[in-house]
């Protein structure tokens, strides 16, 4: 699919892509893309990467943005946290997911990977794992979502028990801007600066077209914003006060 809207889009002679995959790509589809560089289309793929691919990036920080979140659910307690990501094998999905582990090794504790979850980023798909979560997994205290529509789902699925947030369960969403503020107690989360993101690939790819498509590939990283709110539960002080 990928690779058809890549020589539609070629076809009506458009001057760059920005390419933002949803899942892995292929080896098709990355040489592809490495044709385009060739003939000297500018190509920027977003929050991706894929071994011989020949052409700039824009990446977020991905691992530092589930670090905050991780380091924050530990300091309150909470060791059964459940982690729902993208595709398996994306870029985002495998840095996301290091970054899980790492706060766990790093705190010489055991990962279960019975709390990792992998979604197709779709709100049904998120939702229907949730519910499963809750059902099956009580002991679970935490959940981190890894997109907009994963965090869509998550609420849906735990509204639709009547739980509330952070008394039952502790959520710490991704990309949540618009909603962050309009459920009962502010979601504390990982905000994605859109304005920033639509800037700095405007910036590279148009920097390669000046360019004629040489120079020296870059890779941009940029930050994610962790937001305090009021959706994480201190299970400490629960357990202390016990």
């Amino acid at each position: 699919a990928l690779t058809g809207a890549i020589k539609s889009l070629v076809g009506k002679r458009v001057d760059g892509l920005v390419i933002m995959p949803s899942r892995a790509m292929t080896e098709d589809e990355i040489e592809t893309i490495n044709k385009l560089i060739v003939n000297e289309i500018p190509v920027v793929v977003f929050d991706a990467f894929a071994e011989g691919l020949h052409c700039d990036h824009v990446l977020m920080d991905n691992k530092n943005a589930i670090k905050k979140a991780m380091d924050t659910l530990f300091e309150n307690g909470h060791k059964n946290i459940a982690l729902l990501l993208g595709p398996e094998k994306i870029h985002s999905s495998e840095e996301r997911l290091s970054a899980y582990v790492d706060a766990y090794k790093t705190r010489n504790l055991e990962v279960n990977s019975d709390n990792i979850f992998y979604t197709d980023y779709s709100k049904t798909m998120s939702k229907r794992i949730c519910s499963s979560l809750i059902e099956n997994y009580p002991e679970v205290t935490a959940i981190v979502t890894a997109s907009f529509r994963i965090t869509l789902g998550v609420l849906a699925s735990i509204y639709e028990r009547s739980l509330k947030i952070p008394e039952d369960i502790s959520l710490v969403g991704f990309d949540i801007q618009d909603i962050a503020d309009i459920t009962p107690n502010k979601i504390e989360g990982i905000f994605l600066p859109h304005e920033k993101i639509a800037l700095t690939v405007a910036d590279v790819i148009l920097e390669r077209m000046k360019s004629d498509g040489n120079g020296k590939l870059s890779i941009d990283e940029i930050k994610i914003e962790y937001i305090k709110g009021e959706s994480i539960k201190n299970v400490d002080s629960i357990k202390k006060g016990d």
